[in-house]
């Protein structure tokens, strides 16, 4: 979309009928790269449209969840396929490797970290998982699952619990949770959160607008989508 005057461009981006294009993002290349669902392939776009398709080493069926640009140049995914536990990390020439060890649960949602690693939620397990460009994993226990993790504009990374508690993560892994949250309603459907460029935190599905220092908090609803804005600014 020209963001100039709004005209549309369409490219055929997939080629199985039956795939779902999901989410995409910004690669260290300049590409786009996006997911497609339940077609067990990960493409990348040039800005001219040109697409190449690059199959993951998931059984054919399995979903791809979130992709994010990581630290060390490559870009990251996570699995959301019952049962399946692991992420994944595609480098921009295409080459996957699947990272299974030390991750117990179904993973979600993803983001990069500011100290170069990627930080990932796991559906049903109460904590906050980082990996490293090498493949550790080391989990930070929290009060309830995340269902949705987000860099926020302190570098820490934010999240929205199941529970519908919030809270964040320092680099170094020491965890503070608030008890205002956003209601386990709208937290359990959160679906996308971002930092925006008004140094909020951004959650589709469910969004809320919370304080990065934490010395003051407000929330806003804003419209009949149940959308909040987590907002780290002072009152």
């Amino acid at each position: 979309m020209n963001p100039g005057n709004g005209a549309v461009t369409e490219f055929d981006a997939k080629t199985d009928p039956m795939a779902a294009i999901g989410r995409m993002t910004v690669g260290p290349d300049g590409n786009i790269w996006f997911l497609q669902q339940y077609a067990n392939r990960i493409s990348r776009m040039t800005p001219a449209g040109v697409v190449t398709e690059f199959t993951t080493p998931i059984f054919p069926g399995a979903g791809t969840g979130f992709i994010v640009a990581g630290g060390d140049g490559n870009l990251w995914f996570t699995i959301p396929y019952f049962g399946y536990k692991a992420v994944g990390r595609i480098t921009p020439s295409g080459v996957v490797t699947i990272f299974s060890d030390g991750i117990l649960g179904t993973t979600n949602s993803i983001a990069a970290g500011a100290d170069g690693n990627v930080w990932f939620s796991e559906d049903s397990i109460a904590g906050i998982s980082r990996i490293t460009p090498s493949g550790a994993v080391t989990r930070f226990p929290t009060s309830s699952w995340p269902t949705m993790i987000a860099r926020g504009p302190d570098q820490e990374i934010w999240f929205v619990m199941e529970s519908g508690r919030t809270g964040k993560v320092t680099p170094a892994g020491l965890v503070t949770e608030f008890d205002e949250g956003i209601g386990a309603q709208y937290s359990r459907y959160a679906n996308a959160m971002v930092t925006g460029p008004d140094g909020s935190l951004w959650i589709a599905g469910a969004i809320t607008a919370f304080s990065a220092s934490r010395s003051t908090r407000r929330s806003a609803r804003l419209s009949r989508s149940r959308s909040h804005l987590m907002c780290p600014c002072s009152a």
